[in-house]
């Protein structure tokens, strides 16, 4: 085995090794205290780029080596090395590849972490520990310290966010995502993680983020979108007023797919909205709404499209239209 198996440790994390290179990747972690190490740093990076998907799912496979190491025992006369260094090795191996899973789901008692949680329709302000405001979007969930501890302030978003993060020279503001890590002092940025992509827009200050492959530094108008398939990153500038309009309960389209505008206002109102066709989804929206009703605003997007809605007894919309042109 070479000195770095960077596929077998990958196809490890990602639940996808056999037995046979199971037991390989244990023999190489418990060869040297360097083997253990670059596995170690190989399992946290893999872990904060999933941090928001199943976690439990990916640790499950560790479970099997609690087992492996009693029929270790049976075996030591065909061990290369002592029993005690092969069980070391296979706690590492647990330890290190389910420490974020138990830092998310099971915190320590060092840290204590709490959680927000908005619904379809719902947005709400928390104020942190270090004075540090989040105005949390709708379907978005926040996991943070009761207390920050450490060298660094660290959160967890899953959705989007606006922060307005409290200075600390000395103490760094990391939020993260299952994509990126955005990292700053002291300043104020919004953070937005949907299915597709990851866009950090920065409203004062300077701003790190860090993706896969690599860093921007954003100063005030800058927006940088990471894609999540290919982990590109597009830098560009934008409106702020436009970027940040929902944090003053305002929607803002822009030439917006009348699909997008659907998903979007099915968020903002908690409400089912579904198009009967492909041609309506292609219709494009601009206009700027603020404390509307949803009636309204799909009054308006009637008359501009010429699409048609109804709103059951059970509160779902439907969009239909011969599509624009």
């Amino acid at each position: 085995m070479s000195n770095e198996p960077s596929r077998l440790i990958v196809r490890y994390l990602s639940n996808e090794a056999t037995p046979e290179e199971q037991e390989e990747l244990l023999d190489w972690v418990s060869a040297s205290a360097d083997n253990q190490r670059i596995f170690h740093e190989y399992a946290l990076a893999w872990n904060q780029e999933e941090m928001c998907m199943p976690l439990l799912n990916k640790v499950r496979p560790l479970q099997s080596l609690n087992s492996r190491i009693d029929a270790l025992e049976h075996d030591k006369a065909k061990r290369t090395g002592p029993l005690w260094v092969k069980i070391a090795a296979a706690i590492t191996l647990l330890v290190v590849s389910s420490a974020l899973a138990w830092r998310l789901f099971r915190p320590s008692e060092a840290v204590q972490y709490a959680e927000v949680t908005t619904g379809t329709g719902q947005r709400t302000t928390i104020r942190l520990a270090d004075g540090t405001t989040v105005r949390l979007n709708a379907h978005s969930t926040l996991r943070y310290p009761a207390a920050f501890k450490g060298d660094t302030r660290e959160v967890f978003l899953y959705g989007e966010a606006f922060f307005e993060v409290t200075h600390n020279p000395q103490m760094p503001f990391v939020v993260h995502t299952d994509a990126v890590a955005t990292e700053v002092l002291g300043t104020s940025f919004n953070v937005d993680a949907d299915s597709a992509q990851v866009a950090v827009t920065v409203a004062t200050g300077k701003v790190k983020v860090s993706g896969q492959a690599q860093q921007e530094i954003l100063l005030p108008r800058d927006q940088v979108r990471v894609l999540r398939k290919s982990g590109a990153m597009k830098r560009s500038q934008v409106n702020l007023d436009r970027a940040l309009a929902w944090t003053r309960n305002t929607l803002v389209f822009d030439n917006t797919a009348l699909e997008d505008v659907a998903r979007k206002l099915e968020h903002w109102y908690g409400t089912s909205i579904s198009l009967d066709n492909a041609r309506v989804s292609q219709c494009r929206i601009t206009g700027t709404y603020r404390n509307e009703t949803l009636t309204h605003i799909l009054e308006a997007i009637s008359f501009s499209t010429g699409t048609k809605f109804r709103i059951g007894a059970d509160g779902k919309v439907i969009l239909s239209g011969s599509g624009c042109d």
